[in-house]
């Protein structure tokens, strides 16, 4: 059980993700609106659902925002509908076999509860970028300046730096979803995509849902495909195949389903 903290950017969900791909397991992402429910009870329902549905399988649960839903229950703030969805996530935690992966994200860590803390075995946190590593960006910008690149490629985060920077040359902005694995569902991928697009990407480079492929779900694939050229509109969308874990056929038959879902 990991617990992640650091601010936005910082690559909570890419370290998430490469967590489910060194261990060739698929990652379900579990977001703050997707459990709250606005009825008495209705909360720690869902959240009882969900963890029924991930102890059947070995997957990585990866749990974002987790302060909006392990937050202190000593909060004089908050009413008791609060205290028992905390209680009921971290017994739903206690329960869940060792082949079930918990990674917790938070922006907040001062707002968890202290037993929440306790449930989880590795503490880790994403520092924000330095001087240095800015300057290092920064300096990126000016090579595909000075050598005419057709596009640089950035994380999310950085699309409107990167926009600023390139403003006045012809140079394209290019950002990747779903990277390093594409585990995320198709849902995120496409509202990652159009806020990249908001932010000022050219071109947005999605990664191909490996664990879906592998488990030979080609209609799931093909959705997920689909669901991002959708939302990329006009902007060229490219597919990453992460081509050292497949073999020969499987390379075949990921570009032939790339082309049935009009990836660019």
């Amino acid at each position: 059980r990991i617990l992640l903290t650091g601010a936005p950017g910082n690559g909570k969900t890419s370290l998430a993700e490469a967590i489910a791909e060194s261990m060739m397991i698929p990652m379900y992402t579990v977001k703050y609106e997707m459990l709250i429910g606005s009825y008495l009870g209705e909360t720690a329902v869902r959240i009882s659902r969900l963890f029924d549905f991930v102890k059947s399988r070995r997957c990585v649960l990866f749990l974002d925002e987790f302060d909006t839903i392990g937050k202190e229950r000593g909060d004089s703030h908050d009413v008791g509908e609060v205290k028992r969805v905390v209680s009921t996530l971290q017994l739903k935690m206690d329960e869940l076999p060792s082949y079930v992966v918990i990674v917790g994200a938070t922006n907040h860590p001062e707002l968890l509860d202290r037993a929440a803390w306790r449930r989880f075995q590795l503490l880790l946190e994403i520092p924000a970028p330095t001087k240095q590593d800015v300057r290092d960006f920064i300096k990126l910008f000016d090579e595909a300046k000075e050598n005419g690149f057709l596009g640089v490629c950035v994380p999310p985060f950085y699309v409107h730096l990167a926009k600023e920077y390139l403003s006045g040359t012809n140079i394209k902005v290019v950002t990747v979803v779903g990277f390093p694995l594409g585990a995320n569902i198709s849902e995120i991928k496409a509202l990652e995509a159009q806020k990249a697009i908001q932010v000022g990407a050219d071109e947005i480079d999605m990664v191909l849902n490996v664990s879906a492929f592998k488990s030979k779900e080609w209609d799931k694939v093909l959705e997920d495909i689909e669901t991002v050229k959708k939302a990329c509109g006009d902007k060229p969308l490219k597919v990453i195949l992460e081509t050292d874990l497949l073999s020969r056929n499987e390379i075949e038959k990921a570009c032939l389903l790339c082309i049935e879902g009009k990836a660019d």
